[in-house]
């Protein structure tokens, strides 16, 4: 208290804007790295989300190409055309998700991941003429089944989906 009655005017007046500014920027401080970590999270996601919305539109190319080869593969040649149409749009978007998987595919886990999904369609697609039906069916599915659930799982887990 002797302190208070030594300082002058001005000091008292300087250390009481000090004693209310200190709580104003601790909640400023707070208020921004909470915002900082909100404006992460969400880019995070909708980075998840634009790397599972193209997984996804390539899994429903390959899953027509499925059909498709399996007709051909039953007999139907009518669809011929569509198959090799498919074939090079899949190809196409493959290129596009090497991007992506360059740019997102370390912070999701999904490098190993995408390098199976790619390495198990170009197999697909060199022996699409010389499998059975069934096989044709199964080898497709196991892609599918495979580069949907392990993406949906490393991408919504990475991006704080799941």
């Amino acid at each position: 208290m002797n302190l208070l009655l030594k300082m002058h005017l001005r000091q008292k007046f300087a250390l009481l804007l000090i004693a209310m500014a200190l709580p104003t920027v601790l909640v400023a401080v707070f208020y921004l790295s909470q915002s900082n970590r909100a404006v992460s999270t969400a880019r995070n996601e909708l980075d998840g989300a634009r790397y599972m919305q193209s997984v996804g539109s390539l899994l429903a190319r390959v899953t027509r190409h499925r059909t498709v080869t399996n007709a051909l593969l039953s007999g139907d040649t009518s669809g011929r055309l569509e198959g090799g149409r498919l074939e090079n749009y899949i190809e196409t978007q493959i290129e596009q998700l090497n991007g992506l998987d360059t740019e997102l595919g370390g912070r999701y886990d999904t490098n190993s991941i995408w390098h199976q999904v790619t390495g198990q369609w170009h197999q697909i697609r060199a022996n699409a003429a010389s499998v059975t039906p069934e096989q044709n069916l199964k080898d497709h599915d196991e892609l599918i089944q495979r580069g949907g659930d392990r993406f949906g799982v490393g991408v919504g887990h990475g991006s704080h989906f799941i």
